[in-house]
């Protein structure tokens, strides 16, 4: 059971890419060179790598370029285009706004693609043009339209606030108020005017306070009508407050209002009348008649979930008295002993029993604001020696551990918890939540705190339970932790491919602990060690830990940047290569993305041909192409030569480049072309071909200067290496070419 629960912890570790901020001098090379690529695939999967970057706002593609992308014939490059066109937010142009509401609508295209249009528009906030916005209130009366075409469309039309024009919200209140629109529409365009929240103007309020009155109105416009109600805050009428209030308080749950009552009331926020956190409370507690049906119990079920959900959202302005309630519920509960759950005890009456801390979670919400008596009780609490040891566990981890998450562990409970995971009295299970807890402070973690994780880490004991914890603190250390901790990590992460005979002890049948030890691992980012940077790609060779774990092994080697060396480089490279279905997709793209934060440094002539030669083993792969520009930018004459010595279903035009230009690539690479394996055999005929086509289209000046004679005369003497129809023909162009020039 432990090894289950560390193990769906751990998928909640996942390390992921190093967040960088912009790209290097050198990756912006690559990308530039690949968006450039006449390969369309080459120019998407460089513009899909630039939006998981969120690097798209940056590259400041012309408006041109979008119109293209978006109006292309493939369905995907569409789709993706829109997507990326999200991350240029408020700073996107008129025309691109104009292109993305025109493929939101175009009933040509794949829905996903008009969803991606949707939600590129919705990140445009205030700067969206008067004209789709008017499309956006249209596309809530559109027979076509998706339903989640529909919840977008009305997000983002309330997200607007002031910026939306008179024109919009008119457009708005009349399909609200039309008896003939279809209901979804109408409701759609309650739940747009309602987002204005304090931004409603005084005909829209009224409008909506007139929806939540009518009891004849349908049930789904007056609940959107008492959401409207409760984001004007402290603005929300006293009619509507009054009648919330009386749907919150009827114990039955047979007010139509009621589910409503509770997310309205919550958005008051810290401005909210006494009587509404009392209210709150009181609701929280109630319990379905004893004579429920199953369906009123599941109501209630959803009801009691949504005041927690309600609770949760007053965090910082949480008020001491509605703490101090939260507090004496779990007291309650923490004192009262609960008989075991069997199995005659039904989905229902587990949900409505609850877990023993959900009030601590709801508490902890409240951060740096909790007050400070009812900090002082819950620490009285956990040091009470008659606790049940789950109520001190449920301290630790749903009030103790999100606080420390947040940067909000007073310094007195951060000494407590030290001392607990110190005390080899205190059950381990207890001893690990305070250890976890102290590396959820990341660099607010004392030294001495950091040293007795470090302690429980290299624990010998054969209980294993204390070390997982002290695994996954280590992981949320981050780039905090000790980087003395690597030693034991690396140990851990070998004795997986050990036999059981020379695994080194303590860790020879503790296998899971490799699902934690590697993200741990890539805490110590530029300083991880040779023997650390072996440990992760034996990982990745031998697909250690679960399906995930080598993934967690690349990513964990791209923590280093650009400082990892040539030779970890070289051997990723190498375990690309791997041949067969040894290695699935998603590890080879992890990879890729491993040396895209690194790129390929130092790196020769001959070890760029021998990458580029491998690409003729089988069909051109995009993908790949565009990662070799991304990993070479360094040196323009490798880009270059990916562009015109490279495996590709798309010739390049020869466009601005000067023909002796690309000749001269060729005669440079030729010499490191010349193996006798299938692939360089087909790159060095290519490359023939490739002379052959310019010398019989591109070089036309005659007479030739003199660095062209001097690389024909070299390429003459190449190809007259490899007496190969391509390169035979080739050769006698290069010799007319020559002669001609002498004439």
């Amino acid at each position: 059971m432990l090894l289950c629960g560390f193990a769906a912890q751990a998928s909640e570790s996942r390390p992921q890419m190093p967040p960088e901020a912009k790209p290097a001098a050198w990756q912006l090379a690559g990308i530039e060179a690949a968006l450039k690529d006449p390969d369309l695939w080459v120019q998407y999967h460089a513009l899909d790598y630039c939006r998981g970057k969120e690097w798209v706002e940056q590259l400041h593609f012309p408006a041109a370029q979008w119109l293209l992308w978006l109006a292309h014939p493939n369905q995907e490059a569409r789709e993706l285009a829109a997507r990326a066109a999200t991350q240029l937010g408020a700073q996107m142009p008129p025309e691109v706004q104009r292109a993305l509401a025109r493929l939101q609508d175009d009933t040509g295209a794949e829905i996903s693609a008009r969803g991606a249009a949707t939600e590129a528009l919705a990140h445009v906030g205030g700067s969206m043009i008067p004209e789709v916005q008017l499309e956006m209130a249209a596309l809530l009366d559109q027979p076509h339209t998706t339903l989640e075409q529909r919840m977008a469309a009305s997000r983002i039309l309330g997200g607007l606030g002031s910026a939306m024009t008179p024109a919009t919200l008119k457009a708005l209140l009349s399909l609200l108020k039309n008896p003939q629109a279809p209901a979804e529409a109408a409701f759609h365009a309650a739940e747009a005017v309602a987002g204005l929240g304090t931004s409603m103007p005084p005909q829209a309020r009224e409008a909506l306070l007139g929806l939540l009155l009518d009891t004849h109105a349908s049930l789904s416009l007056r609940q959107s009508a008492a959401v409207a109600m409760g984001r004007l805050g402290p603005q929300m009428p006293p009619q509507a407050l009054e009648l919330l209030r009386t749907a919150l308080r009827d114990p039955t749950a047979s007010h139509p209002l009621y589910l409503s009552a509770v997310p309205a009331l919550a958005m008051l926020g810290p401005g909210m009348p006494p009587e509404v956190p009392q209210a709150l409370l009181a609701a929280y507690d109630a319990q379905p008649p004893a004579q429920a049906g199953e369906d009123a119990r599941k109501d209630h079920i959803l009801f009691h979930d949504s005041i927690a959900d309600a609770l949760k959202l007053a965090g910082p302005g949480m008020p001491p008295a509605l703490q101090q309630g939260l507090l004496e519920r779990f007291l309650k509960a923490a004192h009262t002993p609960q008989p075991p759950a069997t199995a005659k005890d039904d989905f229902d009456s587990m949900m409505q029993r609850g877990f023993l801390g959900a009030e601590l979670l709801i508490l902890a919400g409240a951060g740096t604001h909790v007050s400070p008596p009812v900090m002082k009780k819950v620490l009285a609490e956990f040091l009470n020696p008659a606790a049940r040891d789950k109520s001190r566990q449920a301290i630790a981890e749903n009030f103790f551990e999100p606080l420390a998450s947040d940067g909000a562990l007073p310094p007195e409970i951060q000494r407590t918890l030290l001392a607990t995971a110190q005390d080899a009295r205190v059950l381990p299970e207890l001893r690990g939540l305070a250890a976890l807890t102290l590396g959820r402070l990341g660099a607010g973690a004392s030294p001495e705190a950091k040293q007795t994780l470090l302690t429980l880490l290299q624990d010998p004991s054969p209980d294993s339970t204390l070390r997982f914890y002290a695994l996954e603190a280590m992981v949320a250390l981050g780039s905090h932790m000790p980087p003395e901790a690597a030693p034991t990590l690396v140990r851990m992460i070998q004795a997986v491919h050990a036999e059981d005979s020379a695994a080194p002890p303590p860790f020879r049948y503790e296998l899971g602990l490799v699902e934690f030890a590697v993200p741990a691992l890539g805490n110590l980012g530029e300083q991880l060690t040779p023997e650390a940077q072996a440990a992760l790609l034996g990982v990745i060779q031998h697909n250690g830990g679960t399906r995930q774990t080598p993934w967690d092994a690349a990513y964990a080697l791209a923590q280093m940047g650009d400082k990892l060396s040539a030779q970890t480089q070289q051997r990723l490279l190498a375990l690309l290569n791997t041949p067969g279905p040894d290695m699935d997709y998603a590890l080879r793209l992890a990879i890729r993305r491993t040396l895209g934060v690194s790129g390929l440094h130092p790196v020769t002539d001959a070890q760029v041909a021998d990458l580029l030669a491998k690409t003729y083993e089988g069909e051109p792969d995009a993908q790949q192409r565009f990662y070799f520009y991304l990993w070479l930018g360094r040196t323009p004459a490798h880009l270059q030569a990916v562009r015109w010595l490279g495996h590709t279903d798309t010739d390049p035009p020869l466009g601005d480049t000067p023909p002796q230009e690309v000749l001269s690539l060729i005669s440079r690479f030729w010499p490191h072309s010349t193996g006798t394996d299938a692939a360089h055999t087909a790159q060095r005929h290519a490359m023939a071909r490739r002379a052959s086509q310019i010398l019989t289209t591109s070089l036309k000046t005659r007479p030739l200067e003199e660095s062209t004679r001097k690389v024909l005369r070299t390429l003459a003497t190449q190809f007259a290496t490899d007496s190969a129809p391509d390169c035979a023909a080739a050769l006698k162009q290069v010799q007319a070419a020559l002669v001609e020039d002498v004439k």
